[in-house]
């Protein structure tokens, strides 16, 4: 055991002294200047508005393990998810590797009395608890101190601030962590009024990061993602709800004039497909990824050979049947359906006659949010050839990406059934290495 001073709860808040016992995946952890700030910052309330990957749930698992030095604290940590629920707790396992050896006398500090998948109890009566969002579980516990991960992003952030409330009103300490979601909620709201409710603000651009390899990631994601991703997720930027998501000085580029025909047979063709539902059309999209030689270089192109857009209330039985033509006639390595509700059957019945090239896929938040922003990045980056459709680019034009007052995200059109296909069809297609084989085979 290592003998640590009497009077350890007061440096355990300074970073000098955090660099001197701990270390992080077998390197001393060296703690990056807003790191460092946060953890001396002992303020009541705090709030962090931050980018993406800069080391906050490092920090935050850290201090968590800091608070219960002192006995009989709850520290009470809700994530946006299970999987950032149960990454808090990993990263707490890692600092807790070298902490388990610090005593002062003969007492261990850190001594642990039981761990769950959620929960650290240690020997002095502290706790560590952390959860995915779920306001009723929050309820059941009166903690010292509580942090909200992403805040700007639970579906619930009112019900959450609800079920937190007795703790605070008993002297509980606050912290509200997210990147921006839009001018709405929760978090937005006691951003712009921070100082007058009482909190202490902390504002971590990606700049701001001193790892050089971090640096150089970003700088490629700027390159990859579409502006309006990479200003909310990495330049902290409050962006306004109801935006267009396609505006026509992205799509008016990528118009073109082309064959319905695939232009080679090695090519990748996949199809995307939206099962109308009753104010809805059925929309099959076939796509093919193409390489070309430009400026004496070769590049990938992915061109919309196909939209086929079956009547309102058309029968599954005859959409099946067309499907089942176009099938022959482009023979799709994949074909990604829209499985959510009355998609589900319908993908299932395709997916025993073709196997495994039929990919049934769920409009979950997150799918959407993978697949309109690859639709939007090949927008951005010229990748894609479109029809000069009417209805594909109205559609298009008015498709927007908004927030709720509860921070969720949603992606709707006027009409979308043609613009949800499409981005099916493009799902997955540019990808750094391109991919070629037979169709069909």
């Amino acid at each position: 055991m290592e003998t640590l001073p009497e009077s350890v709860s007061l440096p355990a808040t300074n970073p000098k002294w955090i660099e001197k016992y701990f270390v992080l995946e077998g390197k001393p952890f060296k703690m990056y200047p807003y790191q460092a700030k946060f953890i001396q910052d002992q303020s009541d309330k705090r709030i962090v508005l931050k980018a993406r990957q800069t080391g906050f749930s490092t920090v935050v698992a850290l201090e968590a393990l800091l608070r219960c030095i002192n006995p009989d604290k709850t520290i009470l940590v809700v994530s946006v998810a299970e999987r950032q629920a149960l990454e808090i707790i990993n990263k707490i396992k890692k600092f807790l590797s070298i902490a388990e050896r610090f005593a002062i006398g003969n007492t261990k500090i850190f001594g642990i009395e039981r761990e769950t998948k959620k929960e650290f109890i240690f020997k002095n009566g502290s706790r560590i608890v952390s959860l995915p969002n779920n306001p009723q579980a929050a309820r059941g516990y009166t903690a010292d101190y509580i942090y909200l991960d992403e805040f700007a992003w639970l579906e619930n952030a009112e019900s959450m601030i609800t079920a937190i409330e007795p703790s605070l009103s008993r002297g509980g300490k606050i912290t509200l962590i997210s990147t921006p979601a839009g001018k709405v909620g929760k978090f937005y709201d006691v951003w712009n009024e921070a100082e007058k409710l009482g909190f202490s603000k902390h504002e971590v651009h990606w700049k701001l990061c001193p790892d050089p390899t971090y640096q150089k990631k970003i700088l490629e994601f700027k390159e990859k993602m579409d502006a309006f991703s990479f200003e909310q997720e990495y330049e902290l930027q409050f962006l306004s709800e109801g935006l267009g998501f396609f505006p026509p000085i992205l799509v008016k580029p990528c118009i073109a004039e082309f064959s319905e025909q695939a232009s080679d047979k090695k090519n990748l063709v996949q199809f995307g497909m939206d099962l109308g539902k009753v104010k809805s059309n059925s929309v099959l999209v076939a796509a093919e990824k193409v390489e070309i030689t430009e400026e004496d270089e070769k590049k990938i192109r992915i061109f919309v050979r196909k939209i086929i857009l079956w009547r309102l209330g058309t029968d599954y039985d005859l959409v099946k049947s067309d499907f089942r033509r176009y099938y022959e006639i482009y023979k799709p390595v994949k074909s990604n359906i829209d499985s959510t509700g009355v998609g589900e059957r319908f993908a299932e019945e395709l997916r025993k006659e073709f196997g495994a090239a039929i990919i049934p896929q769920k409009f979950s938040t997150p799918m959407k949010e993978r697949m309109f922003s690859e639709l939007r990045n090949l927008f951005e980056n010229k990748m894609i050839r479109i029809p000069n459709d009417p209805v594909l680019l109205t559609q298009l034009y008015q498709f927007e990406r908004t927030i709720t007052e509860g921070g969720t995200v949603r992606y709707k059109g006027k009409n979308d059934d043609i613009v949800m296909a499409l981005a099916l069809a493009c799902f997955g297609m540019a990808r750094a290495k391109p991919i070629f084989r037979l169709r069909g085979v």
